[in-house]
Parts: C-alpha cells; sequence; structure tokens
C-alpha cells in the first residue's frame, strides 16, 4: 500500500464484503481523490499505519478476532493524530462514548451514510492541514538544529520526574562521547573532573529544581581521550503548578574561543610590559634632559641665559607630565584635563624659586576630555602663560593671585589665565620676536585655534579658543 501523489489514502478495516461496497460507493461519490484500500487483518492494520501508508482509517467495530475498541488502540500507540472514524451498525451508547475517550475521531452508523462523507472530508482535510504543520515544524527544527552545530551549540534536557536525561548528537560530539552514549547510565556530569566545578553545578541544578532557577557558567570538560575542553553551560527550570518537571539546557562549545581570548591575554601583556619599558625610558630620558638644564641655569651667572634654560625645564616637565598622565589614564588616545591639570600646573611653579607668593585658582569642566594631539599643545601653552605670570606679572616679595579657567560647550574648548599684576609695559607688543610668544603662536595653529593676550588695566587676560579634534597623528608642537 503506496502513497499515490495527491490522493488521499484511506485504510476501510471491515469484513463484509456487501458492507464496505457500500462504503466506498459512498465515498466514491465525493470530489476529492481517494485511494481506498481494504482489509480485516489486524497485522495488515499495523503495518500500514506504521508505514504511514494511511491518512484515515474507518473501522468496523465487529471484526474478527478483535473490536474496534482494539483496532483504535492499536492505531493511537503508533500515530495518535492519526483519523479514526468508526463505522458500525449497532454501536451501544457506552461503548461510543468509550470510543471517543479513547481518542476516535468519530462514529458513524452504518444507517445514516449521508453523515459519513462530511465527517470523512472534514477528517482528512484537518489531517492534511497537521502533516503540513508537521513538515514545515520539522524543516525549521532541521534548520535550527543546523544553526546550533555551526554554532557548536547543543540542546539537552533533564526529565525530573522520571529522572531521564537526554544529550543531542551536537552535545555527544562536544563531549567526544559515542553516538549511542547514555547519559543516564553515567553518574551526574561524568565528564566534569574538576571537583569543585562539579560540586557548584550540583548545587545549581539541585536550587533550580527546588526554585526554578536559571544558570549559566563556563566551566572545562575532560573528554574520554583525556583532553581538556571549555565549554558554556546553561539552564533554565520548567515549572508546572509550582513544581519543576523539566530542566533544559545547551552546551556550547567555546574551546577555541577561550584559547583566543587568552593569545589576547598574552598579546595584551607583552604589550603592557613594553609599554612600561617605554614610559620609563622616556621618563627616565627627561628627567635626566631637565635635571642637566636645571644644573647648568642653576650655575649660569648670565641672568638671560639662565631665565631661558629654566623656561626650557619647565616645557620638558610640562610634556613629562603629559606623558605621565597618558601612561597612567583608560585610554592611551585621550586625557582627562580634570585629573591632570593640578599636577600640570604644580610642576610649571615649581620650577621657577620665585619670592613672590601666586595663589592659583582652578575652574575646570568635569570630564573635560582632550585627543593627545591637542593635550600636548593645550599643555604647552598653559605652561609658557603662567611662566610668563611667574616672571613678570608681580615684584619680588609680592603675592598675586592667577585664575585659570578652561570649559567646553558643546565642542568648543575656552581657556582663560588671567593674572592681576603690573600687566604688560608701555609699547608693548604681543607679536614680539620672543620665543615664547612664537612658540604660543605655533601652538595655536596647530590646534587650529585663536588667542589673544592683552593687558586688561588690572593685569593680563589670555584667551585660547579652539574645537575638540579626534585627528590623528603626529603630536608634535614643532608640526
Amino acid at each position: 500500500m503506496t502513497k499515490e501523489k495527491g490522493f488521499f489514502r484511506v485504510l476501510l478495516v471491515e469484513d463484509n464484503a456487501s458492507h464496505a461496497e457500500l462504503i466506498e460507493n459512498k465515498i466514491g461519490d465525493l470530489e476529492e481523490d481517494i485511494v481506498i484500500t481494504k482489509t480485516d487483518n489486524r497485522d495488515e492494520l499495523i503495518s500500514a499505519v506504521k508505514k504511514d501508508e494511511v491518512d484515515l482509517v474507518l473501522c468496523d467495530y465487529y471484526l474478527p478476532g478483535y473490536s474496534g475498541l482494539e483496532a483504535l488502540s492499536l492505531v493511537r500507540e503508533i500515530n495518535p493524530d492519526l483519523p479514526f472514524i468508526l463505522v458500525t451498525g449497532y454501536l451501544p451508547e457506552k461503548l461510543a462514548v468509550q470510543a471517543m475517550r479513547d481518542g476516535a475521531s468519530d462514529y458513524v452508523m452504518k444507517d445514516n451514510t449521508d453523515r459519513l462523507l462530511p465527517a470523512v472530508v472534514r477528517e482528512l482535510r484537518n489531517y492534511s492541514r497537521l502533516k503540513e504543520s508537521q513538515k514545515e515544524l520539522a524543516h525549521r527544527q532541521k534548520k535550527l538544529q543546523r544553526t546550533y552545530q555551526l554554532a557548536e551549540i547543543g540542546h539537552w534536557e533533564y526529565d525530573v520526574k522520571k529522572d531521564k536525561r537526554y544529550w543531542s548528537e551536537t552535545v555527544k560530539s562536544i563531549h567526544r562521547v559515542d553516538a549511542d552514549f547514555d547519559p543516564n547510565t553515567e553518574d551526574t556530569f561524568p565528564l566534569i573532573r574538576d571537583d569543585d566545578a562539579r560540586a557548584r553545578l550540583i548545587d545549581a541544578l539541585n536550587d533550580s529544581i527546588q526554585n526554578g532557577t536559571s544558570f549559566e557558567t563556563q566551566l572545562v570538560v575532560q573528554t574520554p581521550d583525556g583532553e581538556d575542553r571549555w565549554v558554556r553551560v546553561m539552564w533554565e527550570s520548567e515549572m508546572e503548578k509550582g513544581e519543576c518537571i523539566r530542566i533544559l539546557g545547551s552546551v556550547q562549545d567555546i574551546h577555541q574561543e577561550k584559547l583566543r581570548q587568552e593569545k589576547l591575554g598574552e598579546a595584551l601583556k607583552e604589550k603592557n610590559t613594553l609599554l612600561n619599558e617605554i614610559h620609563h625610558r622616556v621618563k627616565n630620558n627627561l628627567a635626566v634632559i631637565s635635571g642637566m638644564l636645571h644644573l647648568q641655569a642653576f650655575g649660569e651667572s648670565d641672568e638671560r641665559l639662565q631665565s631661558k634654560l629654566y623656561d626650557s625645564v619647565s616645557r620638558i616637565n610640562s610634556m613629562a607630565a603629559v606623558h605621565e598622565i597618558l601612561y597612567k589614564s583608560e585610554t592611551f588616545s585621550r586625557l582627562n584635563f580634570n585629573d591632570s591639570i593640578h599636577r600640570l600646573v604644580s610642576n610649571i611653579t615649581s620650577v621657577f624659586q620665585s619670592d613672590s607668593e601666586l595663589n592659583i585658582h582652578l575652574n575646570i569642566d568635569d570630564n573635560l576630555e582632550l585627543n593627545i594631539n591637542q593635550a600636548i599643545p593645550l599643555s604647552l601653552t598653559i605652561n609658557e602663560v603662567i611662566t610668563n605670570t611667574i616672571k613678570h606679572a608681580y615684584d619680588k616679595d609680592e603675592s598675586g593671585d592667577l585664575h585659570l579657567s578652561l570649559t567646553n560647550r558643546g565642542d568648543k574648548v575656552q581657556l582663560v589665565i588671567e593674572d592681576f599684576g603690573k600687566g604688560f609695559p608701555e609699547n608693548f607688543k604681543p607679536n614680539d620676536n620672543t620665543l615664547g610668544f612664537n612658540l604660543i603662536g605655533a601652538l595655536t595653529e596647530q590646534l587650529e585655534g585663536t588667542f589673544s593676550y592683552r593687558g586688561t588695566g588690572k593685569g593680563t587676560k589670555f584667551e585660547l579658543s579652539f574645537t575638540q579634534s579626534e585627528k590623528k597623528g603626529s603630536s608634535s608642537a614643532l608640526n
């Protein structure tokens, strides 16, 4: 009994030839394409259902050697969804009720065959839709299973009531066990060799069963051939009336991912070691240069030359301060000026042994961050202006104030440094050919900003404005 494409297949279980002919003729009135096969043999019935050669069973109640209820029970054991209609000449109400309870789709009396046709059409069409849905579901499950295989994710289940475990083929493949491996014949989590990890998973599983909690972890399992493999394990509890009936979980092979992470960790460690070495070399070299210039300035009798040497020391220290702040920051591309400006100003003032007491007032926006290519020229600009203030704004033994404001409005950065000292001398021009002003001009050009340096009648005021930029490249102030 093979299915013919495009036809519905009906198995008529009937031992009375005239009754069978009557039913066949009646069904023949339908417009549906139906192929009817007849039998009264129990084994042929079982064989046809097992081979999926039937779309509908029409069964008499009284059969040689067995009943229609027995036939129904046999069909339901093999295929719970297959339509089954009892067609009989006489059926007590009690047996009719029992048949419906046991899963019969319907029952029709032989003297009322007009009711048979709509029942047949209904059941054939419903079963056809069910088969299509099952086919689509199977197709989707196959695609999902393929996706899991590509991602090396396997699923597993634990039936709490029956104390039964199921592993998918992918789970078995991850654990490198045979396809016929039965997880129910082994202890719980048999391939986890680490006692602490195994105890942790058992405790977590018990907690999920008792309280319905979910769980996720990464751990090492050992394959039968002794190889350690990293896996990610997760599961959720399926609850019914407050009781856990099933644990649904997955296992993912993350061994290669872990190996890549270890290599990245080793590379990062090597990079940090190299950066530490570079930092210390740069720091030491700058300290040596600064120390040599400082000693030379200290022993220099020419005050003008001594002043220029101290200026150079201050510039070197400012660059060293920026380098130190950069090294200690979380990123090597940006600096937080709110954290670093105090140290920067302290380094500048410590270079000059002035008898004047300079009170510095800072107003720095919180979380003002600058790209390193702007941070260095800005720091050197601050160094030049504060140096000028220390050297020229106040007389010896005179105390004074300096206000430094660094604010950020949108992407616009504004630097204002103001003192209340002597101010600029008469006929002073900011574009005089001095190294300090030339350097400020070059730094401002590198920042692509504008600046002004003027007397206020009560001192001097420096203003610098530029736009924040993420431009990459050299941070040299000489560019």
